[in-house]
């Protein structure tokens, strides 16, 4: 067989293999395919996008963004709603809402920040390569990589499961704010908690800008806690 013949052979056999499956994945193209691809953009209304699908920009004001198993857009966010990736989904950049929780299932991926104001997070066996941040809601983090910083005002935070924070995990100042409450004694904010498992990490620096209850199972990460404000 020629040198000619057999190359053709070859390339042929390749392209058979990955016909009806999954190209081998390239960052540098999954990107180039969202911003290709369409945009979805709605003001009230739920968005899902399908199953293997690829779409643009994501966006919705009062609805959910659901992202079905190895879809991929550019970005999701939304004002009023949730916001959900199933197993496998890519977001290329950022991924926010105001008022909803967020959800990442395992084999996830975000490949910028993801946010949210009001509204919980759980964070399974997935990856975030940029900041995450809320100001009101919960974080629970499982098996997850977190490339960035972690930051958050209000609410419990739990490291668990082997999961790393790379960047610094940072519990905001409170501002200072008198409510009627004070009237009767009562204005006491309840510290939030931080737990992070034995097998977890944060490789930064553990910034605490208020009081907050530490439960670190391991004792060497009490020496990366920064307290930034007067007991």
């Amino acid at each position: 067989m020629k040198l000619s013949t057999l190359t053709l052979a070859v390339s042929l056999t390749l392209a058979a293999c990955y016909v009806g499956g999954v190209m081998p994945f390239s960052a540098e193209a999954a990107e180039t395919a969202t911003q290709n691809a369409e945009d979805i953009s709605k003001v009230n209304g739920s968005i899902k996008v399908a199953a293997g699908s690829v779409a643009g920009e994501v966006s919705t004001v009062n609805g959910s963004i659901n992202l079905a198993e190895d879809s991929q857009v550019q970005s999701a966010s939304t004002v009023n709603g949730s916001i959900t990736l199933a197993e496998r989904a890519q977001v290329t950049g950022d991924t926010s809402t105001v008022n909803g929780s967020i959800k990442l299932a395992s084999g996830s991926k975000v490949m910028g920040e993801l946010s949210t104001v009001n509204g919980d997070m759980v964070i399974n066996g997935s990856t975030v390569a940029g900041d995450v941040s809320t100001v009101n809601g919960t974080l629970k983090i499982e098996g997850s990589q977190i490339a960035g910083n972690l930051t958050t005002l209000n609410g419990n935070v739990s490291l668990l499961a082997g999961s790393v924070v790379q960047g610094d995990l940072v519990y905001a100042e409170r501002t200072a704010r008198k409510s009627w409450f004070s009237w009767f004694g009562n204005d006491k904010h309840k510290p939030a908690t931080l737990t992070i498992s034995a097998d977890s990490n944060v490789q930064g620096q553990i910034i605490l800008k208020q009081e907050v209850n530490l439960k670190l199972e391991n004792a060497a990460l009490a020496a990366r806690v920064v307290k930034q404000y007067t007991e």
